[in-house]
Parts: structure tokens; C-alpha cells; sequence
């Protein structure tokens, strides 16, 4: 039987910054919003993903990690309260770029 494959790039961590989820959400629109344990990804609650035409084609991804609901529970924070995020890519130098100028945020 065949399996799909993924036109889409891999991503990995690039870079992370601080912002409350309200300046986020009002710069990069309404995220994805994960519900519990989604497959392998359970540990964040939230991601922006972000796709720029090139050639190959560049994803960039804002989430959350392991600081949410879905990761430690009733303990978490909720997603309004979430500061700290990670920047996934599978352009790192862009990615960090493209985020700080839209954003105006360091990166780090």
C-alpha cells in the first residue's frame, strides 16, 4: 500500500522569542489551536505556520513548547497566558530574520 508523502520541507528549532500571545495573534492572525494529544505532537498548544514561495518553498512555524495545557495539564499555562515561543524552519538565517522585522522582536 502507498503511503503520502509530504511535499512540505522538514522544520527544526531556529530561534525562540519574547511576546504575549495577544501581539502575536494580532501580527500572524488566529494560530492553529491544537486540541490534547494531536499524534506525536502533544507538547505545544498552539503554531503559526507561514509559507514563503521560493524555491525550495520555506516554512516558518511560531508554538509554544512544552509550557501549555497539552503538556503538563492542569499545571499549564493557558494559551492567553503563553510569552515564550519557538521559531521551527527549515531556514534558519530567514526564518529568524523574517520574524524579528515582522514582529519587531529579538530573536534569539
Amino acid at each position: 500500500m502507498a503511503t503520502k508523502r509530504s511535499f512540505l520541507p522538514s522544520t527544526h528549532g531556529v530561534g525562540s522569542f519574547d511576546a504575549p500571545f495577544s501581539y502575536v495573534r494580532a501580527i500572524l492572525g488566529e494560530p492553529i489551536y491544537k486540541r490534547g494529544y494531536e499524534g506525536h505532537d502533544y507538547k505545544s498548544d498552539v503554531v503559526w505556520q507561514i509559507f514563503i514561495n521560493s524555491n525550495p518553498i520555506e516554512i516558518i512555524r511560531v508554538y509554544n513548547y512544552k509550557d501549555g495545557k497539552n503538556y503538563l495539564g492542569d499545571e499549564g499555562k493557558e494559551v492567553e497566558q503563553i510569552t515564550y515561543w519557538k521559531i521551527g524552519s527549515n531556514n534558519g538565517e530567514k526564518a529568524r530574520a523574517y520574524i524579528s522585522s515582522r514582529l519587531n522582536v529579538e530573536v534569539e
